[in-house]
């Protein structure tokens, strides 16, 4: 290999690192310790933009978040956390957005998702194929960070809704139940308080069971939740539950049995709780006490 050839490569590896550095974003020093100046508490909306997918729609209203679009429904706080957390994360590092730089090799023009919170807007960009951490992109910086919030962002609308069927707020005082019972009395059963103690229209129903059965439709959390159409409401079918809380407030649902779970169907609201059928037991009597 003759000399010139050899000083060729190397001029042209010259030029090409040269042009690297020229048009590498530079990396600065971590002015901030987290990506933004808000705080959680501060946020009362927020809006998941996805491209070419449906728009999320939540507000808080009264200490409780609401998913507001494409349906009505009560918000799953674990996730409203989840998601205000990147308000506190500590980004990698940043670089501050030139006009020079073509932001589409970041995936952030067009951003595959943009999360607003308030009025601030955050874009989610690619992956960084060294770190591994995710590219953001908020008031004029882009950062690097943890690539946790993405898979949350991504999920369907429904998985917003929360999966607890009786607000934490509610407290009950009467609940009606169908009978399992079809040849010894068909009629619902009722369980309320009276004096501080549940009693029961059956008096073979042990106290410490009805507080137990109580306690479990208090805190029920369902698998999944489905909004429903109005034609799939206008068409159901099912055995009538009426629960009653302390507010004066009350809540009808229809029980519905399957080979492999139940549903409970709220409609007003329009939503299907789907359970496991193993835990029937917990939430209903069972014939030996009927």
């Amino acid at each position: 290999m003759n000399v010139r050839y050899i000083s060729n490569i190397v001029l042209a590896l010259l030029i090409i690192g040269l042009y690297y550095l020229l048009n590498k974003p530079v990396v600065e020093p971590l002015v901030n310790k987290s990506v933004s100046t808000l705080t959680a508490n501060m946020i009362n909306s927020i809006v998941i933009n996805r491209h070419g997918r449906d728009e999320i729609q939540l507000e808080k209203e009264n200490d409780h978040w609401q998913v507001k679009q494409p349906m009505l429904a009560p918000a799953n706080a674990i996730r409203i956390k989840l998601i205000l957390d990147l308000l506190s994360s500590a980004p990698q590092s940043q670089f501050t957005v030139t006009d020079k730089m073509d932001l589409q090799e970041f995936g952030l023009e067009p951003a595959a998702i943009t999360l607003q919170l308030n009025q601030q807007q955050f874009k989610f960009g690619k992956i960084e194929s060294l770190s591994k951490h995710r590219y953001l992109q908020h008031n004029g910086i882009i950062y690097l960070v943890d690539d946790k919030l993405m898979p949350l962002l991504n999920a369907s609308a429904a998985s917003f809704i929360d999966n607890q069927i009786i607000a934490k707020n509610l407290k009950i005082t009467q609940i009606q139940l169908p009978s399992n019972s079809k040849t010894l009395d068909p009629s619902p059963i009722i369980i309320k308080t009276e004096n501080g103690h549940w009693v029961s229209n059956r008096e073979s129903i042990p106290t410490d069971t009805l507080v137990a059965l109580i306690d479990a439709w208090q805190h029920s959390y369902a698998l999944q939740v489905i909004p429903l159409t109005e034609q799939e409401r206008l068409m159901l079918t099912g055995e009538k539950i009426i629960i009653q809380f302390k507010n004066q407030t009350a809540l009808e649902l229809l029980l519905q049995f399957n080979q492999h779970n139940f549903s409970l169907i709220d409609l007003d609201k329009q939503l299907k709780y789907q359970f496991p059928i193993s835990i029937k037991q917990q939430l209903f009597i069972n014939k030996a006490t009927d």
